[in-house]
């Protein structure tokens, strides 16, 4: 029998309450530009390596598209195959055009480029081929890209590629992990470590969304009524109507819901240095790749473009923050530690910091759902 994977549940229940959802639809939404604009820009930063011909070692996207590759190809003799490593089987679901289940080089050429023209047209808003100054900048996220993200997440997580969401996604590693009674089969007890009727009633709603059927499969439609209420949830962060959630709008909603002031701070902290670390990218990026100086930038440049005449290199300066990154906001917003990063010196306080981060997100989040903007009464017209 086939069980839903749920893995957007478990992704609620990292720190223990649906109501941080709420904190991932954020990363997911302001941190689409991390996902593909990352895929394409830090990505383009991130190593240098030796071994490919010197026209492609100049050339930062060549170069870096070989690197990654020969990272997983190693693997398995020149190709990339799905294994137990999760990001060798989201490589294989998004690259593998001819189902064969094994990337080629072409393949992963392919989808590197898709991604990256995915990228740039999320910058270039008159749609007429090229980047000016006034686009290469990250300041908020439109409703159709959220929905697009949601989509591509469910698409990354079938890793059987059937269309559904189910433990036959999970590798061999993950299902033996999971199976503790030995069966040969995962339940929903055992993926998400206790029954579902112990959890708070919003992950329950959550659940009830994802499987309404109780098949424990998440199917085709049980996807789309999970976009349709996270769109709701994008409604109520949007609280300027214009189908756009810019990073300010998102803390000012959180606000609104109930979301206390420390945590606030400490999502400011968590989130805003990465969009700056993304826009120091773009317009490092934009400036040295413009070959024709006409001020403005198109996928050609992009593709040719060559920090070898870089003073500071990109990766020089986001290096810090792409391999150290400060998690103790994050931490703290789950009650694991203070702001200094220190962890609870009893059982006690270690309970206690837990409740509150839990009950702070349960109220955020029962915010988000009582408030006007839910309904998509104001909306409509996105």
């Amino acid at each position: 029998m086939r069980h839903g994977v749920l893995c957007l549940v478990q992704l609620t229940l990292s720190f223990s309450t649906c109501a941080q959802y709420t904190l991932y639809s954020l990363k997911l939404a302001m941190g689409k530009v991390l996902g593909q604009v990352y895929t394409a820009l830090v990505f383009l930063n991130l190593h240098s390596v030796q071994g490919f011909g010197k026209d492609c070692q100049q050339r930062v996207w060549c170069r870096n598209v070989n690197w990654a590759f020969s990272v997983y190809s190693g693997q398995s003799g020149g190709y990339i195959v799905k294994t137990d490593d999760y990001y060798s089987n989201v490589v294989v679901n998004l690259a593998d055009f001819n189902h064969d289940d094994i990337v080629e080089f072409h393949e992963f050429k392919n989808v590197s480029q898709t991604y990256l023209a995915a990228a740039f047209k999320i910058f270039d808003v008159d749609m007429n081929g090229l980047m000016s100054p006034e686009e290469a900048f990250i300041g908020n996220i439109s409703k159709s890209l959220f929905v697009r993200m949601i989509k591509n997440t469910f698409w990354i997580a079938d890793r059987n590629g059937d269309g559904e969401v189910s433990t036959e996604d999970l590798n061999d590693v993950q299902h033996e992990d999971f199976d503790t009674d030995e069966n040969g089969e995962v339940s929903l007890k055992e993926l998400l470590g206790r029954s579902i009727i112990y959890f708070p009633a919003p992950i329950v709603s959550v659940y009830k969304i994802l499987d309404s059927n109780k098949n424990e499969i998440i199917e085709e439609k049980e996807q789309n009524n999970f976009i349709e209420f996270m769109s709701r949830i994008f409604n109520v962060l949007d609280r300027n109507y214009d189908c756009s959630v810019d990073f300010d709008e998102f803390l000012a909603a959180l606000d609104s819901c109930g979301l206390p002031h420390d945590f606030q701070l400490a999502m400011d902290i968590a989130l805003r240095p990465y969009l700056s670390v993304a826009n120091y990218l773009i317009k490092s990026s934009v400036a040295a790749a413009d070959e024709d100086e006409d001020n403005m930038l198109s996928m050609e440049e992009i593709l040719n473009f060559s920090d070898t005449n870089m003073e500071v290199k990109p990766n020089e300066v986001t290096g810090p923050f792409l391999y150290e990154p400060n998690m103790i906001p994050v931490w703290y917003m789950g009650g694991h530690v203070d702001l200094y990063g220190v962890e609870p010196n009893t059982e006690e306080e270690k309970i206690a910091r837990s409740r509150r981060a839990i009950a702070n997100w349960l109220v955020t989040f029962q915010g988000v759902m009582r408030d006007p903007a839910f309904s998509g009464a104001k909306h409509g017209h996105c």
